[in-house]
């Protein structure tokens, strides 16, 4: 049963004077269990029935998806080679500049993947091969995003190489015959 606060005083959550990480910890507090579980589900009821907005994603692999106007901005891994922290987060930030004024409250991206296998379809979004890079650039570029108020969705972070059967075929709760990723332990290491 979540805790409840009594009407006529905010909820701790809901103190923006509070510090965020405060905020976050009292919100979680006030969600059970079923309720934390629908967020995962990406159903956010839980957060609109306590006056918080709804998310409004758009996916930015390379810049706003499907919004007229929107600047394409070079692939990832372009961003990647240029080795430049600073650059990625400027990209992040105008991202979000971009976003914000296309109504957004939640970014997409980046794709942080390691690139393994050069068939992969999301290799151009994504930063590269090697994890220090992509960890260094991606969080910069997560940090641009957050410097304009925007959400960053970081996304395909772990074994996401390829596109077929990614998340099988036909109704979501009978998606039985999605691809099954298999790593050895050794290459795995990289990620952690």
């Amino acid at each position: 049963m979540p805790n409840s606060t009594a009407p006529d005083t905010e909820p701790q959550w809901s103190d923006t004077s509070a510090p965020v990480e405060a905020r976050v910890e009292a919100l979680l507090d006030d969600l059970d269990e079923q309720e934390r579980t629908a967020l995962v589900l990406a159903d956010f009821s839980p957060l609109t029935r306590r006056g918080l907005p709804y998310p409004n994603y758009v996916d930015s692999g390379t810049g706003l998806r499907g919004v007229a106007g929107a600047t394409a901005f070079p692939v990832g891994i372009a961003l990647a080679a240029t080795f430049a922290a600073d650059l990625a987060g400027k990209y992040g930030a105008a991202v979000a500049r971009e976003a914000r004024r296309a109504g957004f409250t939640c970014v997409l991206g980046p794709t942080v993947d390691l690139a393994r296998d050069p068939r992969g379809g999301r290799i151009p979004e994504a930063l590269g091969e090697d994890a220090w890079l992509s960890g260094a650039l991606g969080g910069a570029h997560v940090r641009g995003l957050q410097s304009e108020h925007v959400i960053a969705q970081v996304k395909h972070y772990l074994a996401y190489g390829t596109e077929e059967r990614r998340t099988g075929h036909g109704a979501v709760w009978r998606r039985g015959d999605a691809l099954d990723v298999t790593i050895p332990s050794g290459a795995l290491d990289m990620y952690l």
